[in-house]
Protein backbone atom coordinates (compact mmCIF):
# COMPACT_ATOMS: atom_id res chain seq x y z
CA UNK A 1 0.00 0.00 0.00
CA UNK A 2 1.28 3.33 -0.97
CA UNK A 3 2.18 5.69 1.94
CA UNK A 4 0.94 8.27 0.55
CA UNK A 5 -2.61 6.74 0.18
CA UNK A 6 -2.59 4.94 3.62
CA UNK A 7 -2.34 8.66 4.64
CA UNK A 8 -5.42 9.77 2.68
CA UNK A 9 -7.27 6.42 4.11
CA UNK A 10 -6.32 6.87 7.28
CA UNK A 11 -6.72 10.23 7.65
CA UNK A 12 -10.83 9.89 6.20
CA UNK A 13 -13.72 11.01 9.18
CA UNK A 14 -14.59 6.84 9.48
CA UNK A 15 -11.26 5.68 9.94
CA UNK A 16 -9.67 8.14 12.51
CA UNK A 17 -7.77 6.65 15.18
CA UNK A 18 -8.05 2.83 13.62
CA UNK A 19 -5.57 0.48 14.33
CA UNK A 20 -2.74 1.41 11.29
CA UNK A 21 -1.71 -2.53 10.96
CA UNK A 22 -5.09 -3.40 11.02
CA UNK A 23 -6.15 -0.66 8.50
CA UNK A 24 -3.17 -2.00 6.36
CA UNK A 25 -4.16 -5.83 6.52
CA UNK A 26 -7.81 -4.70 4.70
CA UNK A 27 -6.47 -2.28 2.37
CA UNK A 28 -3.85 -4.37 0.73
CA UNK A 29 -6.40 -7.01 0.41
CA UNK A 30 -9.00 -7.88 -2.05
CA UNK A 31 -10.93 -5.81 0.14
CA UNK A 32 -9.89 -2.66 -1.34
CA UNK A 33 -10.27 -1.35 -4.92
CA UNK A 34 -8.46 2.00 -6.18
CA UNK A 35 -9.74 3.11 -9.34
CA UNK A 36 -9.76 6.48 -11.05
CA UNK A 37 -12.03 7.93 -13.44
CA UNK A 38 -12.21 10.68 -15.69
CA UNK A 39 -13.80 14.00 -15.80
CA UNK A 40 -17.85 13.61 -16.40
CA UNK A 41 -17.40 9.60 -15.77
CA UNK A 42 -20.26 7.88 -13.91
CA UNK A 43 -17.85 6.50 -10.66
CA UNK A 44 -21.53 4.84 -9.01
CA UNK A 45 -25.27 5.11 -11.30
CA UNK A 46 -28.28 4.93 -9.20
CA UNK A 47 -29.90 1.52 -9.54
CA UNK A 48 -26.52 -0.30 -9.49
CA UNK A 49 -25.48 -2.64 -6.78
CA UNK A 50 -22.95 -1.00 -4.47
CA UNK A 51 -21.80 -3.23 -1.47
CA UNK A 52 -18.45 -0.81 -0.82
CA UNK A 53 -17.88 2.67 0.74
CA UNK A 54 -16.35 5.09 -1.56
CA UNK A 55 -12.93 7.17 -0.27
CA UNK A 56 -12.11 10.61 -2.82
CA UNK A 57 -8.55 9.60 -2.90
CA UNK A 58 -7.73 13.57 -5.57
CA UNK A 59 -10.18 15.21 -7.33
CA UNK A 60 -13.75 15.64 -6.67
CA UNK A 61 -16.92 14.08 -7.14
CA UNK A 62 -21.06 15.15 -7.19
CA UNK A 63 -23.84 13.11 -6.23
CA UNK A 64 -26.93 13.89 -8.39
CA UNK A 65 -30.46 12.55 -8.31
CA UNK A 66 -31.85 9.55 -10.10
CA UNK A 67 -33.54 11.74 -12.31
CA UNK A 68 -31.64 12.92 -15.20
CA UNK A 69 -33.90 15.53 -16.43
CA UNK A 70 -33.82 17.92 -13.55
CA UNK A 71 -30.43 16.75 -12.58
CA UNK A 72 -30.49 18.23 -9.41
CA UNK A 73 -27.29 18.20 -7.68
CA UNK A 74 -27.71 16.57 -3.90
CA UNK A 75 -23.96 17.39 -2.69
CA UNK A 76 -20.13 18.05 -4.07
CA UNK A 77 -17.14 15.40 -2.54
CA UNK A 78 -14.42 16.53 -1.92
CA UNK A 79 -10.55 14.62 -0.85
CA UNK A 80 -11.26 12.77 2.28
CA UNK A 81 -15.30 12.72 1.63
CA UNK A 82 -17.09 9.16 1.70
CA UNK A 83 -19.88 8.07 0.22
CA UNK A 84 -21.58 4.70 -0.01
CA UNK A 85 -21.50 4.32 3.63
CA UNK A 86 -25.65 4.08 4.55
CA UNK A 87 -26.04 1.34 2.26
CA UNK A 88 -23.28 -0.92 2.70
CA UNK A 89 -25.13 -3.08 5.57
CA UNK A 90 -29.13 -2.68 4.42
CA UNK A 91 -31.31 -4.90 2.67
CA UNK A 92 -31.53 -2.80 -0.39
CA UNK A 93 -28.30 -3.04 -2.37
CA UNK A 94 -29.19 -0.56 -5.12
CA UNK A 95 -27.47 2.91 -5.02
CA UNK A 96 -29.79 5.78 -4.57
CA UNK A 97 -27.95 8.34 -6.28
CA UNK A 98 -25.81 8.84 -9.22
CA UNK A 99 -21.61 10.16 -8.55
CA UNK A 100 -19.82 11.22 -10.94
CA UNK A 101 -16.21 12.82 -11.56
CA UNK A 102 -15.91 16.49 -11.70
CA UNK A 103 -12.62 16.59 -12.94
CA UNK A 104 -9.68 13.66 -13.14
CA UNK A 105 -10.90 11.80 -10.13
CA UNK A 106 -9.42 8.43 -7.75
CA UNK A 107 -11.33 6.74 -5.57
CA UNK A 108 -10.28 3.94 -3.00
CA UNK A 109 -13.39 1.30 -2.55
CA UNK A 110 -13.26 -0.70 0.22
CA UNK A 111 -16.05 -3.79 0.29
CA UNK A 112 -19.07 -4.36 2.81
CA UNK A 113 -16.83 -7.55 4.53
CA UNK A 114 -13.54 -5.02 4.90
CA UNK A 115 -15.68 -2.70 6.57
CA UNK A 116 -17.16 -5.30 8.97
CA UNK A 117 -13.61 -6.81 9.97
CA UNK A 118 -12.55 -2.89 10.88
CA UNK A 119 -15.44 -2.50 13.09
CA UNK A 120 -15.72 -6.08 14.68
CA UNK A 121 -11.86 -5.46 15.58
CA UNK A 122 -11.72 -1.88 16.13
CA UNK A 123 -14.30 0.41 18.12
CA UNK A 124 -12.86 3.53 16.81
CA UNK A 125 -14.35 2.73 13.39
CA UNK A 126 -17.53 1.71 14.68
CA UNK A 127 -17.94 5.09 17.01
CA UNK A 128 -16.72 6.95 14.07
CA UNK A 129 -19.27 4.80 11.83
CA UNK A 130 -22.20 5.76 14.05
CA UNK A 131 -21.27 9.31 14.24
CA UNK A 132 -20.83 9.98 10.60
CA UNK A 133 -24.39 8.47 9.93
CA UNK A 134 -25.88 10.98 12.46
CA UNK A 135 -23.95 13.63 10.25
CA UNK A 136 -25.76 12.52 7.40
CA UNK A 137 -29.31 12.09 8.86
CA UNK A 138 -28.56 15.82 9.54
CA UNK A 139 -27.77 16.82 6.58
CA UNK A 140 -30.41 15.00 5.07
CA UNK A 141 -33.18 16.97 7.58
CA UNK A 142 -31.49 20.10 6.25
CA UNK A 143 -31.97 19.15 2.35
CA UNK A 144 -35.94 18.13 3.43
CA UNK A 145 -35.95 21.56 5.03
CA UNK A 146 -35.39 23.70 2.14
CA UNK A 147 -37.36 21.38 0.38
CA UNK A 148 -40.10 22.10 2.39
CA UNK A 149 -39.83 25.89 3.51
CA UNK A 150 -42.26 28.75 3.65
CA UNK A 151 -40.59 32.04 1.81
CA UNK A 152 -38.30 31.94 -1.28
CA UNK A 153 -35.53 33.64 1.71
CA UNK A 154 -35.80 30.73 4.04
CA UNK A 155 -35.58 27.91 1.06
CA UNK A 156 -32.42 30.00 -0.53
CA UNK A 157 -31.10 30.22 3.34
CA UNK A 158 -31.78 26.85 4.37
CA UNK A 159 -29.85 25.91 1.10
CA UNK A 160 -27.18 28.17 0.63
CA UNK A 161 -26.19 27.04 4.74
CA UNK A 162 -26.35 22.77 3.55
CA UNK A 163 -23.15 23.29 1.70
CA UNK A 164 -21.40 23.56 4.58
CA UNK A 165 -19.04 26.41 3.24
CA UNK A 166 -18.88 29.84 3.67
CA UNK A 167 -17.53 30.44 -0.09
CA UNK A 168 -18.48 28.03 -2.98
CA UNK A 169 -19.73 28.01 -6.36
CA UNK A 170 -23.02 27.34 -7.40
CA UNK A 171 -23.10 25.16 -10.19
CA UNK A 172 -26.73 24.91 -11.32
CA UNK A 173 -28.59 27.57 -13.96
CA UNK A 174 -30.74 29.82 -12.27
CA UNK A 175 -33.69 27.91 -13.77
CA UNK A 176 -32.07 24.48 -12.60
CA UNK A 177 -32.02 26.03 -9.02
CA UNK A 178 -35.40 27.38 -9.04
CA UNK A 179 -37.04 24.28 -10.12
CA UNK A 180 -35.00 22.44 -7.01
CA UNK A 181 -36.08 25.23 -4.44
CA UNK A 182 -39.88 24.69 -6.16
CA UNK A 183 -39.92 28.80 -6.50
CA UNK A 184 -40.53 30.69 -9.35
CA UNK A 185 -37.20 32.25 -11.04
CA UNK A 186 -38.64 36.05 -10.20
CA UNK A 187 -38.91 35.00 -6.72
CA UNK A 188 -35.09 33.45 -6.69
CA UNK A 189 -33.62 36.43 -8.06
CA UNK A 190 -35.47 38.35 -5.54
CA UNK A 191 -34.22 35.87 -2.56
CA UNK A 192 -30.86 36.47 -3.37
CA UNK A 193 -31.39 40.06 -3.86
CA UNK A 194 -32.77 40.26 0.05
CA UNK A 195 -30.10 37.73 1.30
CA UNK A 196 -27.30 40.63 -0.34
CA UNK A 197 -29.66 43.50 1.23
CA UNK A 198 -29.61 41.89 4.58
CA UNK A 199 -25.29 41.28 4.92
CA UNK A 200 -25.72 37.66 4.95
CA UNK A 201 -24.14 37.46 1.26
CA UNK A 202 -21.98 38.46 -1.06
CA UNK A 203 -22.83 37.28 -4.69
CA UNK A 204 -20.35 37.58 -7.46
CA UNK A 205 -23.05 36.06 -10.29
CA UNK A 206 -22.26 32.32 -9.02
CA UNK A 207 -19.63 32.81 -6.51
CA UNK A 208 -21.09 33.05 -3.03
CA UNK A 209 -19.68 34.38 0.13
CA UNK A 210 -22.03 33.93 3.28
CA UNK A 211 -20.85 36.32 6.03
CA UNK A 212 -22.83 34.29 8.95
CA UNK A 213 -24.33 31.54 7.74
CA UNK A 214 -26.29 31.16 11.47
CA UNK A 215 -27.08 34.59 11.80
CA UNK A 216 -29.02 33.99 8.18
CA UNK A 217 -30.41 31.00 9.27
CA UNK A 218 -32.17 32.39 12.62
CA UNK A 219 -33.28 35.57 10.39
CA UNK A 220 -34.78 34.02 8.08
CA UNK A 221 -36.12 31.08 10.32
CA UNK A 222 -38.22 33.52 12.14
CA UNK A 223 -39.48 35.07 9.09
Amino acid sequence: MNEQIFKKISGASIFLGCDPKLLTSVLESENCKIKSFSSGETICEAHSVLRSIGIILSGSAVAMSQDRERNVLLRRFAQGDIFGVSGVFGEDEKFVTRISAKGPCSVAFISANGLRELIENDKNVLYNYIGFLSDRIRFLNKKIKFFTSGSAERRLALYLDSFGEDEFTIEESMSALAEMLDIGRASLYRAFDSLTADGFIIRDKDKIHVLNREKMINYYNER
